[in-house]
């Protein structure tokens, strides 16, 4: 089944990854909600240093800003629209994110120290390829071979793409 087609009755119950959204800057205000009442989610966060009455200063901001991943079923997942700052949307099934795309999220975003590039307008779909190496060993995505060096994309729904330069040697295609 191609996954934004809508679920059978019979595959409802069971838990998948969706893209919820949230009010501005309720990103981790709803994060800690979803922790309190278990439900599992993800929210990859980035580092970001600035200054602050001349001392530098830390802090963890969403990678994608309104946007939080919510493992649940789709009738839980609906029933969280309660929760202050959470939106779902009513057509929550085509938010459904496929759960070997968000573990290349928590890959990626494990290792701060990778450049990620955000790409609003993906390219049109390509080969997929495994990364067999370095620190993103195991991260899955579409082969990028657009300018010289080889990169890799993963899509982020429909919202872009994040890309990252991998060495060539590193790339498995299957």
């Amino acid at each position: 089944m191609n996954i934004n087609e809508k679920p059978e009755m019979a595959e409802k119950q069971s838990c998948h990854w969706y893209l919820a959204f949230t009010a501005s800057r309720a990103e981790q205000r709803v994060k800690q909600e979803l922790d309190q009442r278990k439900v599992r989610n993800y929210l990859p966060l980035r580092k970001i240093t600035y200054q602050w009455q001349g001392r530098p200063k830390e802090t963890l901001l969403p990678q994608i800003t309104r946007c939080i991943l919510i493992w649940a079923s789709e009738s839980d997942v609906l029933q969280l629209s309660g929760i202050q700052g959470l939106i779902i949307p009513q057509n929550i099934w085509e938010y459904r994110i496929p759960e070997w795309q968000v573990n290349s999220y928590q890959l990626l975003f494990s290792h701060i120290d990778t450049a990620v590039e955000w790409i609003p307008d993906c390219p049109e779909p390509a080969p997929m390829v495994r990364v067999t190496g370095g620190s993103l060993n195991g991260l899955v995505g579409e082969l990028d071979t657009s300018e010289t060096e080889i990169r890799i994309i993963i899509r982020f729904h429909t919202m872009g793409c994040f890309r990252i330069t991998i060495p060539g040697e590193w790339i498995e295609r299957f």
